[in-house]
């Protein structure tokens, strides 16, 4: 009893509006602290310029600041900032801010901060799901990026968030592991990154960060097989831990490999090898560049240059293809000209070039890669937005789906008006519109027997329909498994469910009635009452889930309002893990190369929620109680006396307090901030 007085006597004067006696008797002391506040608070906005990528030091960071390079602290004195100008010009050399420990330190706080702030929002959520990927950086690091999907109450409702929890070298940190169970006993040891060790990996991580597993019903990988294996994959590692969470393909990369399967089709595959080639020539060097701008410019072309084509996504191969095709007619006078220079490499590969352009294959290749990429371009980049909802995503495919269906049933009109474009073009370059048949053999098994008909049937029969065909076979069976996790709880969307009755919705109740508060019964009456609802509703009526999650009254639907959750928070693609390594690419550049792990993922989460830190740290009355610290992960107080655990248990977890022994920034903050008034130091 006595420790609880103690300590209730100790937080008085932080739970009071009263200000302190000192700070009224002695008027010089509230400006130095408002003045060591707001130097603070300028040092702290300085040191976020790493969210833009800014780099805070030279690359000599134990020499004096005059010799290593520069500083942002002292390239915001030059910037006008008066107070930075104070503390680089008048301050002790202990205490300006410009040494790397303590601005190491201020950009490792803001990263925990980052991270426990993230944390405390998943765990907050109902439900959330896992998403993964991994990649190569450019110190060879395999890095594996974590994040987490849930549904978040915001100040305009209920929306959908992608946030990245953890960027980590998965070979070392699966050596630490196996370091810990005792697994690496042996010598020869073979560290293997397979879908076993991914899977324990990831387990291992989650319940570090503390996550609770529990609450997760998803997880979001690419199709690689140590990741989406059932068997031997990390989604069958987790999921045998934890049966509800189911694994969903990424359906931005589905889309990429079902329209990577038109490749195969011969004059399609070489008219793509052609354009690589093609651009590869004319832009590989500053004279052919230069040339070819010329030509653009001559006949108003819309673009002034030329895309190479990604190696990776097929889709984001439509800009190229699409100006490659806009603008070939400048490409041949490019390649005309090129062939009489001096430069015999440059001379001959033009003429090869040209040859392979200038015949009928290659401009019906290039404009069925030009339609099918550009149909397709629409549907990857809305799978790839933040606030991705499967219901919607599934929607999108199955409306690309019925074109292509409906463009393969009337094949020959569709392909008349491509045959058309053809036509003019090749008239355009003086091209003959002949075919080249090649031997036709009794049992054709390597390719389309078709037979000896006029260009226009050879071309629809030998190219457009298999290339047709092929996409809508791996459309019907790629996404079969998305189709039935949606068509679960999908039944609840107001713009479908007054068609739907319970055996509709029976199977999501099943599946997860152990999240639910109510029976099956309960849930039953919930849904007729929810169908009768949304029927006398003449307004717009909600399509997705999250926009249907906003129509929901939890008071009166509680079951629904689940279910809703569920199917808002089920995990789309695993764009969000992608960004973070386009964001890896920028940051660990040739010159960062050396950078260390937890530098990297602290910078990185700098960028990642540059928009969400805060624009400004002057701080309020509601928090002049407290010191705002750097340098400690959470709250600290030292000593475990009963005062000291309920003091600890007391405290604002947003509010860092500060260890003068064990932090080696000691000497700069407590010169430059008045720790004595604002920190109760206990020991």
């Amino acid at each position: 009893m006595n420790h609880q007085c103690r300590a209730a006597a100790l937080l008085a004067p932080f739970k009071q509006d009263r200000p302190d006696i000192r700070n009224t008797l002695d008027s010089e002391r509230i400006k130095k602290i408002h003045q060591n506040r707001e130097l603070f608070t300028s040092i702290a906005e300085t040191v976020e310029r790493g969210a833009e990528n800014i780099p805070l030091r030279g690359h000599r960071e134990d020499v004096k600041l005059d010799n290593q390079g520069p500083n942002v602290v002292a390239a915001e004195n030059d910037g006008g900032d008066s107070l930075l100008q104070r503390l680089v010009e008048t301050a002790p050399g202990n205490a300006k801010y410009t040494s790397k420990q303590i601005q190491n330190e201020l950009i490792g706080t803001i990263g925990e901060l980052i991270k426990s702030e993230t944390v405390r929002k998943v765990n907050t959520a109902r439900v959330w799901c896992l998403i993964a990927d991994e990649s190569t950086d450019r110190k060879t690091r395999e890095l594996l990026v974590v994040a987490c999907r849930y549904v978040y109450k915001s100040e305009k409702g209920y929306v959908i968030r992608e946030d990245p929890v953890a960027i980590f070298d998965a070979f070392q940190t699966l050596s630490g592991l196996s370091e810990d169970e005792g697994t690496n006993t042996s010598q020869n040891f073979e560290e293997r990154l397979d879908g076993k060790s991914l899977g324990r990996l990831l387990l291992s991580e989650i319940t570090k960060f503390g996550l609770d597993m529990t609450k997760c019903i998803g997880q979001g990988y690419d199709k690689a097989a140590s990741m989406s294996s059932l068997v031997n994959g990390a989604a069958g590692e987790i999921k045998r831990s934890y049966q509800l969470v189911d694994y969903f393909h990424c359906v931005s990369h589905a889309t990429n490999l079902s329209c990577s399967k038109i490749v195969p089709v011969p004059i399609l595959r070489n008219a793509q090898d052609v354009v690589r080639e093609t651009i590869s020539h004319v832009s590989s060097s500053a004279k052919r560049t230069r040339l070819l701008k010329k030509h653009l410019m001559s006949d108003n072309c819309r673009a002034e240059t030329l895309i190479g084509l990604c190696t990776t996504r097929f889709v984001g191969r439509h800009e190229s293809i699409s100006r490659f095709w806009d603008s070939l007619s400048s490409i041949i006078s490019t390649l005309n000209e090129m062939e009489g220079w001096l430069d015999r490499e440059a001379s001959s590969k033009a003429h090869l070039v040209r040859s392979c352009i200038e015949k009928p294959d290659m401009l019906i290749g290039l404009v069925y890669l030009n339609l099918f990429s550009s149909l397709l371009i629409l549907l990857a980049e809305s799978l790839q937005q933040k606030d991705g909802d499967l219901v919607r995503a599934l929607e999108l495919i199955s409306s690309v789906k019925t074109t292509l269906e409906e463009m393969r049933t009337h094949a020959e009109t569709e392909f008349h008006c491509l045959y058309t474009e053809v036509e003019n073009m090749a008239k355009h370059i003086d091209v003959a519109m002949k075919v080249v048949q090649p031997r036709i053999a009794s049992r054709s098994v390597y390719r389309t027997g078709v037979p000896n008909l006029d260009p226009k049937s050879h071309y629809r029969m030998a190219a457009f329909i298999p290339a047709m065909d092929a996409i809508l076979l791996d459309f019907s069976l790629r996404y079969s498994s998305h189709f039935s996790h949606a068509a679960k709880l999908s039944s609840l969307i107001p713009t479908i469910v007054h068609c739907k009755n319970w055996d509709d919705l029976k199977e999501g109740y099943e599946k997860y009635k152990n999240l639910l508060s109510g029976t099956c019964t309960d849930l039953k009456i919930e849904f007729q009452i929810w169908k009768s609802y949304w029927s006398n509703v003449a307004t717009a009526k909600p399509k997705t889930a999250i926009s249907a999650l906003n129509g929901c009254q939890e008071q009166i639907f509680p079951n629904i309002f689940v279910l809703l959750t569920i199917l808002a928070t089920l995990p789309v693609s695993t764009c969000e893990a992608e960004r973070i390594f386009s964001k890896v690419n920028i940051t660990c550049s040739a010159l960062r190369s050396t950078t260390s792990e937890e530098r990297l993922e602290e910078l990185l989460f700098m960028q990642a929620y540059r928009n969400e830190l805060p624009k400004n740290r002057r701080f309020k009355r509601k928090s002049e109680k407290y010191a705002v610290c750097f340098g400690v992960q959470d709250v600290y107080v030292k000593g475990n006396t009963p005062t000291d655990k309920l003091l600890k248990a007391e405290c604002d977890k947003n509010i860092l307090l500060f260890n003068l022994e064990e932090l080696s920034c000691k000497k700069y903050l407590y010169s430059i901030y008045d720790l004595e008034d604002e920190v109760r130091y206990f020991t």
